[in-house]
């Protein structure tokens, strides 16, 4: 009896001290068996094997089910006005042809002054393009004097140029066709680049270009000329008017650079040359001076393809 007691107790303790051992030997292969099947601490649930009662089965739990994140723009609602849209205006409605006329009456007739301001402002001295117009009885006559219009921001035409897209890709070109506009040459750069617009200056029929910048022979101006002329071409012009400065004598319009580069007005319906106040070519004398260069220098320009003066030049 002791015998029997002594062999169990001893083959119990063998096999206690041979786990030990194995233990001790490969601790990571025990921790795996433990996490994987030992004592339920890991919250996993288990049922007991119909086949083998002294081994545990662990069931599958079911995966979660995710919900698909939604769009960042709903396309469903997207296909459908995000509000009411207004109806069209029944100023559309109307052919373009009474469209058209509504716009030359609003816009026409009118002679705009652009000038390029230095102002002071919170941030600084800055540049900007600054327009008056006025209603004269002819915008291509000396020193044109008319009505002087209420500022821009009350004008009904602006608000209506303002109003939609449609209208003002409609109007502005019937803007820039039917009025005149009056520029310095010095500023003439300026003046397209920050107010006009290059792509404005096919539909400019007529301009008052008032030549601040001496033209007498010998003077350097052929930058400022050059940019003159370049722009001018770039127009779809068939009227023209230049103050010119009285000092000058009227052969150096022909002799310099500006009359060189003048040739390229051409085909001009209307072409006016005018002097300040105070001019020697102004009085009675010096009048009959003037028509003859006038004369002269108006063939030059109005017809350029004539080979006349270009021989002479």
């Amino acid at each position: 009896m002791i015998s029997r007691a002594f062999k169990t107790f001893a083959r119990n303790l063998g096999i206690a001290l041979g786990s030990v051992g194995f233990i001790v030997v490969c601790p990571c292969f025990f921790c795996l068996i433990l996490f994987r099947g030992g004592g339920g601490k890991c919250g996993t649930n288990r049922r007991r094997s119909a086949s083998n009662a002294d081994g545990f089965i662990r069931s599958k739990s079911p995966s979660p089910r995710f919900s698909s994140l939604p769009p960042h723009v709903d396309l469903r609602r997207a296909k459908r006005p995000l509000a009411t849209q207004a109806e069209a205006c029944s100023f559309f409605n109307l052919p373009f042809e009474i469209r058209e006329m509504i716009y030359e009456e609003l816009f026409s007739r009118r002679l705009i002054f652009l000038r390029h301001k230095l102002t002071d402002s919170p941030e600084g001295r800055c540049a900007v393009i600054k327009s008056w117009s006025c209603l004269p009885d002819d915008p291509l006559a000396h020193m044109p004097i008319g009505a002087l219009l209420e500022s821009p921001v009350s004008r009904v035409s602006t608000g209506l140029l303002l109003s939609c897209r449609q209208t003002y890709f409609e109007g502005l070109p019937i803007l820039h066709r039917t009025n005149t506009f009056h520029i310095w040459a010095s500023q003439l750069d300026e003046v397209v680049r920050c107010g006009l617009g290059e792509y404005c200056l096919p539909d400019i029929r007529s301009v008052y270009i008032d030549l601040d910048v001496d033209v007498w022979p010998g003077a350097d101006t052929s930058v400022c000329w050059l940019t003159v002329f370049v722009i001018l071409r770039k127009m779809g012009l068939q009227q023209v008017a230049f103050d010119m400065d009285g000092r000058t004598e009227l052969g150096a319009y022909l002799d310099t650079d500006w009359g060189r580069r003048s040739l390229a007005l051409g085909n001009l319906k209307r072409l006016e040359f005018w002097f300040r106040v105070g001019s020697h070519l102004l009085d009675t004398e010096g009048r009959d001076a003037r028509d003859k260069y006038l004369d002269e220098l108006r063939e030059v320009i109005t017809a350029p393809t004539d080979g006349k003066h270009a021989k002479k030049k």
